[in-house]
């Protein structure tokens, strides 16, 4: 994917004034936007464990079993 830059600075080896971003994956069936909006979520997912981790405590439970 392909999205104009915020700073409008071309870059000194494409050229332009892009920011290139892609994704690997081996799902041959999905399209496009499908994959691209299943990594948005995964993202999303990604960063509430991170503040939960971090800004919650997480990382450290008070006991083991969290019945």
């Amino acid at each position: 994917m392909r999205e104009k830059g915020k700073e409008n600075q071309i870059d000194m080896f494409t050229g332009d004034a892009f920011v290139y971003r892609s994704i690997l994956t081996d799902d041959w069936e999905s399209t496009e936007k499908h994959v691209i909006e299943y990594y948005n979520q995964r993202g999303c997912s990604e960063n509430l464990f991170d503040v939960m981790n971090n800004d919650f405590g997480w990382k450290h439970l008070p006991c083991l079993f969290m019945n």
